[in-house]
C-alpha cells in the first residue's frame, strides 16, 4: 500500500474558514463541515464533476503478443514528471494495486528481465473505473528476429510462394527454410541470437517461372527487434523470358578486356563467375552470350574482336562447369549500337566518351527456357 503526504481540495471544499469533518460518500460526492457563514458550523454537501477522493488502481501484467500472465514484474507508480511515488512485484496472478489520489494523472514503468520496458499512462479520468476493475499493462518480450519482402522486379508486386532458404555462411548447411505469404512476406524470432552476435548467410530465393538467385548477407546485431532484410539486400526476383538480359537482373560490372585484347582479365572472371553461380541455379535456360563494341574502328576489326572476346568468355563459363550447349558467344561488334553513335556512312554523330562507352556491352540473353 502507498501512504501519501494530505492534499488540499482547493475551494470551495477548502476555504480562508474552518473547514473539518470531511466525508465522501462517493468518489465525487461527499460533506464537510465548516464555520464559513461566521456564525455557527454547518454541514455541507458537495457534488463534483470529477472524482476528487484517492482511490485503488488494480493492474494486470501480460505478454502483449500470447496474452499470458506475467509474475514477478518490477512495477513502479510515478507522477506525470517520472517522479517515483510507490512501487511493487506482480503476484502469481500478474496483479498489483496502487493507491492514488483522483484528479491526477500516473505513469506505469514496468521492467521484466527478457522483456523490453515499458511505460503506460493512466489517465485521471480512469482512475474511478479502475478501483473496479483491472488495466492491462502490456510488455513485450525481447527479441531478435528476421523480416522478408520479396517482389516482383517489374510490377513490384508482393509474390507469393517464393522459397527462401538460409544457408550458413560458414559451414554452408541449411539452418532456416520459408515460404513466403500473401502478403510476399516472411519472419522468424530467434530463440538463440542476441545484440552482440553476428549472422553471416547465403539466401537462396526459389520460385518457379522466376530467375533463381543468391544472395550473402552478412550483418551485426546492433538492437533487438526485426531485422528488415530489404534493406540491405534486393529483395526483387525477375521473370524468367527469352531475350531478356540476365547481368542486369543480378547488377553485373561491365567485363573489360585489354585494348586489342580478348583473353580473361581477373577482374572479367570475377563477373563472369557470378553468370556461372546463375546458370548452376537456374538450370532451364540456356544463354547467347552476345559482345558490341562502339563505332570507332574497322567494321571488320570490330566484329573479328567482339567475336573473339564473346567466345573466350563464353569458354570460360564452360571451364567452370556449364554445358557448352547451354551457353554460345557471339560477337557483334558495332552492328547493334543502342545510341545514335555512328562513325561511318553518309550520317556521323559526334559522340561523347561516355555514350560511346554504352556500346562497348557484353549482354547474356536468355534464348532457351527449358521445361
Amino acid at each position: 500500500d502507498a501512504y501519501f503526504e494530505a492534499q488540499n481540495l482547493g475551494y470551495p471544499i477548502n476555504s480562508q474558514f474552518d473547514d473539518f469533518g470531511f466525508y465522501a460518500k462517493t468518489l465525487s460526492t461527499g460533506y464537510f463541515s465548516s464555520n464559513r457563514t461566521k456564525t455557527k458550523d454547518d454541514i455541507y454537501s458537495f457534488v463534483s464533476k470529477k472524482s476528487i477522493v484517492g482511490n485503488q488502481i488494480n493492474l494486470i501484467v501480460k505478454d502483449s503478443v500470447s496474452n499470458e500472465i506475467i509474475p514477478n514484474a518490477d512495477i513502479s507508480l510515478m507522477d506525470e514528471a517520472g517522479q517515483v511515488i510507490s512501487t511493487g512485484t506482480s503476484d502469481s496472478n500478474g496483479e498489483i494495486s496502487f493507491k492514488v489520489f483522483a484528479s491526477k494523472n500516473y505513469k506505469v514503468k514496468t521492467d521484466k528481465d527478457g522483456y523490453k520496458g515499458n511505460v503506460s499512462l493512466i489517465n485521471e479520468k480512469d482512475l474511478a473505473q479502475l478501483a473496479n476493475s483491472k488495466k492491462e499493462i502490456l510488455i513485450r518480450k525481447q527479441f531478435v528476429g528476421l523480416l522478408g519482402l520479396i517482389v516482383d522486379a517489374d510490377s513490384l508486386v508482393p509474390i507469393e510462394g517464393v522459397k527462401v532458404t538460409f544457408i550458413d555462411g560458414i559451414e554452408k548447411e541449411k539452418l532456416l527454410n520459408f515460404t513466403t505469404d500473401k502478403t510476399g512476406g516472411f519472419k522468424h524470432i530467434y530463440k538463440d541470437k542476441k545484440v552482440g552476435d553476428s549472422l553471416s548467410y547465403s539466401i537462396k530465393l526459389e520460385k518457379e517461372g522466376y530467375l533463381s538467385k543468391i544472395l550473402p548477407f552478412d550483418f551485426g546485431i546492433k538492437k533487438e527487434g526485426y531485422i528488415d532484410l530489404k534493406d540491405f539486400l534486393n529483395f526483387k526476383m525477375y521473370k524468367v523470358k527469352v531475350g531478356e538480359d540476365i547481368g542486369k537482373m543480378i547488377d553485373l560490372k561491365p567485363i573489360y578486356f585489354d585494348l586489342g585484347k580478348y583473353s580473361i582479365r581477373p577482374d572479367a572472371a570475377i563477373e563472369l563467375d557470378k553468370i556461372v553461380g546463375l546458370m548452376n541455379l537456374n538450370p532451364n535456360i540456356d544463354i547467347e552470350l552476345g559482345a558490341h563494341t562502339d563505332c570507332r574502328g574497322n567494321v571488320k576489326y570490330n566484329f573479328t574482336l567482339s567475336d573473339n572476346r564473346a567466345k573466350s568468355s563464353a569458354a570460360y563459363i564452360v571451364s567452370k562447369g556449364i554445358l557448352k550447349t547451354r551457353i554460345t558467344g557471339q560477337g557483334y561488334g558495332e552492328n547493334r549500337l543502342i545510341n545514335d553513335c555512328k562513325c561511318e556512312g553518309s550520317v556521323i554523330v559526334s559522340c561523347t566518351e561516355e555514350q560511346h562507352a554504352q556500346n562497348r556491352r557484353t549482354e547474356f540473353k536468355i534464348v532457351k527456357i527449358k521445361s
